[in-house]
């Protein structure tokens, strides 16, 4: 007869792994962040893409302008990328970066140098669904948008990926994925950074809880704001260029050589028309769309995590 002493001492198998809970909160955390503020990432494409000569590039003009003439569901255009690519990718993108941390620290990482390398792979892993999902995302919000030639190639998610397939291949939902690596891992890096920073430092100030959502909250816009505006040139960039030669505006004089523009080409010609100003267009908006995403999401994984722990491990 086994003995019962053997049944209680024998440890608890958790129902779900810590990286199963990781996946379930970083997908639920991110695709409810990223459609509750997705019409001001359709203004912010809008805000960096449309040219000047067809309507000032201003906020408040453009959600004016596509009330006017879309109604509210022109704010929702691209939603369905949103909601395709957004659950496996903030899936994966979490899961690398608690994983790595986790790996780095045992490996001897200081605590402080771990969320700054972790949040860079994140960004490598999570751009590998990220940028199919600009792409198509970003086309589809500037139809309808000022000065934009509307030929329904974008209109929904099945034709944008129909479209981007026949003319560009499996390459074209990768256009931009350097340059998206290169905005976002120094994006990722300040924000994981400035977050795990600031929350040590408001656990000191206001309490002495492990977790708490109101210290994440603040801790994850502390961190997303300052990387926000030291990105927003690379920003901007990469957006344009994920666009250009498959939007058409009318009398561009961008779009009517066919070589493919490049992004020192984009970089030139914007400074060139704007100056060194122009590439921080739209940092406003960016700052209003980004950093609520980044800290809605960063509370609800934590709260989602310490919750589904609790419960199911």
């Amino acid at each position: 007869m086994q003995d019962t002493a053997d049944v209680y001492h024998r440890p608890v198998v958790p129902l779900f792994s810590s990286y199963t809970i990781q996946l379930i909160s970083g997908a639920l955390s991110g695709l409810i962040a990223d459609s509750f503020t997705h019409p001001l990432d359709t203004l912010r494409v809008r805000v960096q893409c449309v040219r000047k000569e067809h309507c000032l590039p201003s906020s408040f003009q453009l959600f004016k302008l596509c009330l006017q003439r879309e109604s509210w569901k022109g704010l929702y255009r691209g939603v369905g990328a949103v909601v395709a690519f957004s659950i496996p990718a903030h899936a994966l993108y979490f899961t690398s970066y608690e994983n790595v941390k986790k790996v780095l620290e045992r490996n001897g990482v200081h605590e402080q140098v771990s969320p700054t390398i972790a949040g860079v792979a994140a960004e490598f892993c999570g751009g590998l669904l990220w940028t199919p999902q600009d792409v198509i995302k970003q086309r589809s919000q500037l139809q309808g948008a000022p000065g934009v030639i509307d030929d329904g190639k974008y209109a929904n998610l099945r034709r944008s990926i129909r479209t981007i397939w026949l003319e560009e291949g499996l390459g074209g939902f990768y256009r931009g994925y350097f340059i998206a690596f290169v905005s976002f891992a120094p994006f990722s890096a300040l924000y994981f950074s400035g977050f795990e920073w600031s929350r040590k430092l408001l656990r000191l100030v206001l309490t002495k809880e492990e977790s708490n959502g109101f210290v994440d909250l603040v801790a994850g816009a502390a961190g997303g704001s300052l990387a926000t505006i030291l990105t927003t040139p690379l920003d901007i960039l990469k957006t344009r260029y994920q666009v250009e030669k498959s939007i058409q505006f009318e009398n561009s004089r961008t779009l009517s050589d066919k070589s493919s523009p490049s992004i020192s080409r984009i970089a030139v010609e914007l400074v060139k028309e704007e100056g060194i100003t122009g590439l921080f267009r739209g940092v406003g908006i960016r700052l209003v769309w980004l950093v609520p995403a980044a800290s809605i999401t960063i509370t609800i994984y934590e709260s989602l995590k310490r919750n589904l722990e609790r419960l199911l491990g």
